[in-house]
């Protein structure tokens, strides 16, 4: 039989042993927990991102410890950005599609791919993303500033509907407007003449084309003529039309139907100062231009050189035979692009049969 001081003892031990497990329960699901968030938040804080997300997940349904989870992911996202890893970036955010946070930083991260496609030269796949983005910072600017290099390179190759189209889409950007209003007045037009040498001698074997058109500058309010003058043997004109090209960029406008132009050595100086060359070319159009006469004559005097070997040439009515002689000539055009390294137009011969 326990006796009354026993007894007593026993009731203080189960009272000290209920203390105990309270204090350590306490501990367990109050204080422990408690540190282990703040650990988790000084991680955070010191940019230990990883670390600091799995400790708030650990701690389960705790405070706020599974928001402050997923704040922590959001925070890591934007450093890997900031760092320049998108892809990475945006397949973290898939898993966050539920959060409206997660479209701003797609946004970003999508931004910065667009970014770097336009440093590359890509220009098509750049523009694709920043019309995506539409009115997501700058993107919108950038955009138009994308159409207008596109378009001074179609210009390079004298695309013109290709160039209008995008410039079109540019609205009030820069000079945009007018340059739509000077591609809707493009002089453009194919003649053809019988081949002749050096000599002035002709053959009816082979024919010499003139293509005639209008040099379009973006930034500069000026349109000039300028024309390319090459010949093909027969009636088909092959692939290689143009490697033997002569250029002419337009110095004077006589009068309405009589132009006198300089000889650049490529299509590539066609922009450049001339004004020191001493032979010219001058163009004499009949009224409708249906025709025209070429000589070649002094700069200074403008007489005519000892052997001038005057041509008449005649408008090249069939429009599908024109077009293939644009593209004849376009096709030297790529060429000289091409190996100027012009990152618009990588990948534009590929097929060419004709090694660059």
């Amino acid at each position: 039989m326990v006796n009354k001081k026993t007894a007593a003892v026993i009731c203080g031990l189960v009272i000290l042993a209920a203390a105990a497990a309270g204090l350590y329960y306490g501990a367990v699901t109050r204080f422990i927990p408690q540190r282990r968030y703040e650990t988790a938040q000084e991680l955070a804080d010191a940019g230990e991102y990883e670390e600091a997300i799995r400790a708030f997940e650990a701690l389960g349904e705790y405070g706020d410890s599974a928001d402050k989870a997923i704040e922590t992911r959001f925070l890591m996202i934007r450093r890997m950005i900031d760092r320049g890893e998108y892809e990475e970036a945006i397949g973290l955010l898939d898993d966050l599609s539920e959060y409206q946070q997660s479209n701003g930083l797609r946004s970003l991260a999508r931004y910065g791919i667009a970014e770097d496609l336009l440093k590359d030269g890509s220009l098509e796949e750049a523009a694709a993303i920043y019309e995506e983005l539409g009115d997501f910072g700058d993107a919108e600017d950038k955009l138009h500033g994308i159409w207008y290099q596109m378009a001074e390179n179609e210009l390079l190759v004298f695309h013109y509907d290709r160039a209008r189209e995008l410039l079109e889409k540019c609205g009030d950007y820069k000079d945009c407007e007018e340059l739509v209003t000077n591609l809707g007045n493009v002089f453009d037009l194919v003649y053809e003449t019988p081949f002749a040498n050096a000599g002035g001698d002709t053959t009816e074997e082979a024919s010499s084309y003139l293509w005639v058109h209008s040099l379009i500058t973006p930034g500069d309010p000026s349109v000039i003529l300028v024309m390319q003058e090459d010949f093909a043997i027969g009636e088909e004109i092959p692939s290689f039309f143009g490697a033997g090209i002569l250029n002419y960029r337009q110095e004077t406008a006589v009068s309405d139907t009589v132009y006198r132009f300089s000889y650049p050595l490529s299509t590539a100086e066609l922009t450049f100062d001339m004004s020191k060359v001493s032979v010219l070319l001058e163009t004499v159009f009949d009224g409708d231009f249906a025709g025209m006469e070429s000589r070649r004559i002094y700069r200074e005097s403008g007489k005519d050189m000892e052997q001038p070997m005057k041509r008449r040439w005649e408008l090249l009515e069939d429009e599908e035979k024109a077009e293939s002689i644009r593209e004849g000539f376009r096709h030297r055009l790529l060429l000289e692009q091409v190996m100027l390294r012009n990152p618009y137009f990588e990948g534009a011969l590929d097929d060419d049969p004709i090694e660059p």
